[in-house]
């Protein structure tokens, strides 16, 4: 309904604007043609069309695609490059002993093989006596239920009169299903159902094929994990992988080079290789079936919300790391994820699991089960660079810039870029990258802000600035703080001496500052170092939206014991959730669990300077699942009780020793990782022995949750 209302009022401004142009000359044409062009780039992105049936332009683009693009089971590739142990994987899951209706289904993004796995498998399982009848059925984006269920009818049955055809078109759906299973019943069917979009084409069909547990086997191709996970009670979920390198290789090939052997032999003079790269992409855009077509399948299926995210993943390099936090943030600075929307790191998170489910993002490295690292394919980057160049979305600096860009990377450094003239820049995001050997002028970053007013987010990570001769301080200039847009500030690692007016993390004194001007801060770190009788933790004790925290006390000049009394204060901050303790001090935890954050679910403990052997309070912590303990040298003997610990899931002990590590029956009951990194312990509980390693460790330098 919003959609339909939205397309309404949309083609009406578009109807109204068309009829004022007769009226105006020059000028005013260009501009109402510009927003004419605006409109038609926001319905797009938006996927909002015509009154009546607002997906009508995505299905008429995406039609001719799907039908070319559907597989047929006898469409066999004798040369089927890579896979051997994901098919192998996959015909054990086929074959084993499961009476249940099993579906294996295999996810993977666009163009990645998943088709031709299935086509493998359907082929050499069909030729067996292990199943009575089989079916393949393309399925697509844009199907039809009851042309589903006709395809599926007469898939199994292979021929069909014309008496059961004209019979099948007049069916409604409950008919045709009620015909399939009537069909089905008694029979061992496998069916193939290949690239299914969404759950509800599964739920459609699902009534069609009976489970009489006689070992039915459904394959399904999806792009989307989500589908995959929640189609039945009985599933089998196996993500393809990337080809290798040299298996990329040796698919290029076979199809560049038919006679592949005698074509690059022939080819040992220089001159020669120009020729067959043209003739090689000549091909290439002639084919029927382009690549951009199938990542535009993706694209045009994301919700509205998810498509400037998914876009913004073209400001990153090729092959970049993506760093998943500093992604929340970007979103939310760019308003594609509201602050209203609390917390609203929780739903950029789960946006990116979303992409992730969907193929359209690759994971490269987890915390526990923290995504922290994750990177684009190249086909999806250059996909989403020109998707965003025509939607006036983001540019690629590559030394010019379009008057009309609004979000911009440079990838050749920071001097290349401001030698430009910004002075009708409209810039409202501003990232750099490739800054190794450079720096900054101070006198640079104040020219580059007032000309570029409009800025929203301004990514300075890694380019260090140049200290001015007459003093040793290097501060942020004030026209920072005229950049009233600004929502995103990254200065990590730019050595900057002074960042007053902002927060100074580095404490040598007292630690002062009002904690309600950071009613919303969530995360903080503070390293403290000079005179402990002028230090507490009440600025942050009043932080009540303080969710993780990483404190470090070094040891100074002097000798002072760290009161315990200064952790209680802790206890105040209800929504901490992970803290880092790192105390070179004599010290000692609060002795009553109250005293302490009960809401922890992360905690790195170093324990070098503990005195008392610290299980017997943390084990009372009722929602810790992570515990890294680090330089414990104390008492002989760490215990756990009968209910302690009741929700840890993860135990690292690095760096220390101890006699004896006891639990106790009933101690520690959701364990599921137990490491001993460089720490010597002459006897432990079996219940430990005989809980497997955490894989990888736990980086203890990046939070978990």
């Amino acid at each position: 309904m919003v959609d339909a209302v939205v397309s309404f009022v949309v083609e009406r401004l578009g109807d109204l604007l068309i009829e004022q142009v007769v009226l105006l000359r020059g000028k005013e044409i260009n501009t109402l043609k510009d927003k004419l062009n605006e409109i038609q780039r926001n319905r797009e992105i938006f996927n909002t069309g015509n009154i009546g049936d607002a997906r009508l332009g995505s299905d008429r683009m995406n039609e001719t695609t799907n039908w070319l693009r559907r597989e047929r089971p006898y469409e066999d590739n004798d040369h089927v490059v890579g896979f051997k142990e994901d098919a192998d994987k996959l015909m054990f899951e086929l074959i084993r002993e499961v009476k249940d209706r099993y579906v294996i289904s295999i996810v993977g993004t666009g163009g990645l093989g998943k088709t031709t796995i299935a086509r493998k498998l359907y082929n050499t399982l069909s030729s067996t006596n292990k199943f009575d009848c089989h079916a393949w059925v393309s399925v697509s984006n844009d199907y039809n239920i009851q042309d589903l269920l006709r395809a599926t009818i007469k898939s199994f049955k292979k021929e069909i009169t014309t008496e059961e055809f004209n019979l099948l078109e007049k069916m409604n759906k409950d008919d045709l299903e009620s015909y399939a299973r009537d069909y089905l019943k008694g029979r061992r069917y496998l069916v193939v159902l290949d690239d299914v979009w969404d759950v509800n084409s599964w739920e459609s069909l699902r009534r069609a094929f009976p489970n009489e547990n006689n070992g039915n086997r459904v394959i399904m191709t999806t792009r989307n994990k989500v589908v995959a996970e929640h189609c039945d009670e009985r599933t089998y979920v196996h993500e393809l992988p990337f080809l290798k390198d040299e298996e990329s290789w040796e698919l290029f090939c076979s199809k560049a080079f038919p006679n592949y052997d005698n074509e690059i032999g022939n080819k040992k003079n220089p001159d020669e290789w120009p020729k067959l790269k043209e003739h090689i992409w000549c091909h290439v855009r002639d084919d029927s079936i382009h690549v951009e077509h199938i990542m535009a399948l993706s694209f045009n299926d994301l919700p509205y919300f998810l498509k400037s995210c998914f876009l913004y993943l073209g400001l990153f390099p090729e092959d970049f790391g993506i760093d998943a936090e500093r992604l929340y943030r970007l979103w939310v600075a760019e308003g594609f994820i509201k602050r209203d929307e609390e917390p609203f790191e929780e739903k950029a998170e789960a946006y990116l699991k979303e992409l992730i489910d969907r193929s359209l993002i690759q994971v490269v490295e987890r915390n526990w089960k923290r995504i922290t690292t994750c990177r684009v394919h190249d086909l999806l980057r250059d996909f989403a660079i020109e998707k965003s160049k025509e939607l006036n979305f983001l540019h690629i600096y590559e030394g010019s810039l379009a008057p009309s860009s609004r979000r911009l990377p440079s990838h050749c450094g920071f001097q290349r870029f401001v030698s430009l003239d910004h002075s009708d820049s409209r810039l409202r995001t501003l990232l750099f990258f490739n800054l190794e050997g450079e720096s900054m002028e101070i006198a640079q970053l104040q020219s580059l802000c007032r000309k570029l007013r409009l800025l929203r987010v301004l990514d300075l990570k890694g380019l260090p600035f140049n200290p001015p001769q007459e003093t040793e301080k290097t501060r942020l200039p004030d026209e920072i703080g005229k950049l009233i847009r600004l929502r995103y500030l990254s200065l990590h690692s730019t050595k900057l001496n002074d960042l007053s007016p902002f927060i100074e993390l580095s404490v040598e004194g007292q630690m002062e500052f009002n904690s309600m001007d950071l009613i919303n801060l969530r995360e903080l770190h503070v390293c403290f170092r000079g005179d402990g009788s002028r230090f507490t933790l009440d600025p942050i004790g009043g932080l009540r939206s303080l969710q993780c925290l990483d404190l470090q006390v070094l040891r100074g000049d002097s000798d002072w014991p760290f009161p315990t009394l200064i952790l209680h204060l802790l206890s105040q901050c209800q929504h901490l959730v992970q803290l880092r303790l790192q105390i070179f001090r004599h010290w000692e935890l609060p002795t009553e669990v109250r005293e302490f954050p009960l809401n922890l679910k992360y905690l790195y403990l170093d324990a070098s300077y503990l005195s008392e052997d610290p299980m017997p309070m943390l084990e009372r912590l009722p929602k810790l699942k992570i515990l890294i303990f680090l330089g414990y040298y104390g008492k002989n003997i760490l215990a756990c009780t009968a209910r302690g610990f009741p929700q840890l899931e993860i135990l690292q002990l690095m760096h220390g020793k101890a006699e004896e590590f006891r639990v106790e029956e009933g101690g520690m009951p959701m364990l599921m990782g137990f490491l001993l990194l460089n720490f010597r312990v002459n006897s432990i509980a079996d219940r430990l022995r005989s809980v497997p390693k955490p894989h990888p460790p736990l980086d203890i330098f990046k939070w978990a949750f």
